[in-house]
């Protein structure tokens, strides 16, 4: 698929929109500023019940958040 098209989602009128980016992830968690073991166990949690878009994946191995995926 094209670069502009894998995280394409339908979604229903009213839910937020898929995060796709580490640091909209953390700031939507409240940890864009604390330390990187505290970002990463809030990552991990949000994680355990919620599935990654492809984008977002690519953006936390880049950003050392990577073990958050394991």
């Amino acid at each position: 698929m094209s670069r502009f098209t894998d995280d394409l989602v339908f979604r229903r009128r009213g839910e937020p929109p898929p995060i796709h980016f580490d640091g909209i992830l953390r700031r939507h968690l409240g940890v864009l500023h604390a330390p990187h073991a505290v970002a990463l166990d809030a990552i991990r949690e949000w994680l355990a019940s919620n599935e990654p878009s492809p984008t977002l994946r690519r953006s936390l191995e880049e950003s050392d958040f990577a073990a958050a995926l394991q």
